[in-house]
């Protein structure tokens, strides 16, 4: 019997071991919840600040954006008026041109600049009949010229060359 009471006591000391255990094992998962509950509110503390500023970011760009698309639909007005005026006022030099009969050709361009709008068959007036404007004598042909509205390059020719020709060969007699 002597080794029942110590075997009792060696049981209860290990039941109060066990006991003890398992309330420092209870204690440690409590800890561990609440460090875990700790940090899901912590890190949906921060989330909460990043959604609000990534929201009010979406707020700001679509409000740019719409401000951009507004503006830009008013430039393209703008630029459809001009090109209106624009289209209105070379019609209405081209017409004044076609008038005169300075013809201005769009597909034609100056030879030494490239400038389009070159004013054809301008008429040539000598103011000396006596003596004419090329040095070749009295003859009977128009001349008549090409000018470019961008250089002033300017190219003449006679509406009659032979005439021109028979002049100076008498001139040269």
């Amino acid at each position: 019997m002597t080794h029942a009471p110590d075997e009792e006591r060696a049981l209860r000391a290990a039941l109060e071991e066990a006991q003890h255990a398992l309330k420092e094992s209870e204690r440690r998962v409590e800890q561990l919840r609440k460090s875990a509950l700790e940090r899901e509110v912590d890190s949906r503390a921060r989330q909460l600040p990043l959604e609000q500023a990534l929201a009010e970011a979406r707020q700001r760009f679509e409000a740019q954006a719409q401000s951009f698309e507004a503006r830009a639909r008013e430039l393209t007005r703008e630029w459809q008026a001009e090109v209106l005026l624009r289209e209105a006022a070379l019609k209405q030099l081209r017409g004044a041109l076609e008038a005169t009969g300075h013809v201005t050709r769009g597909d034609d361009r100056c030879r030494r600049c490239g400038h389009e709008g070159l004013l054809h068959n301008v008429m040539v007036l000598d103011s000396d009949r006596a003596n004419s404007l090329l040095g070749v004598g009295r003859s009977r042909s128009t001349l008549r010229a090409v000018v470019c509205g961008g250089c002033g390059h300017t190219e003449l020719w006679a509406e009659n060359p032979v005439s021109l020709v028979a002049a100076a060969k008498e001139r040269s007699r």
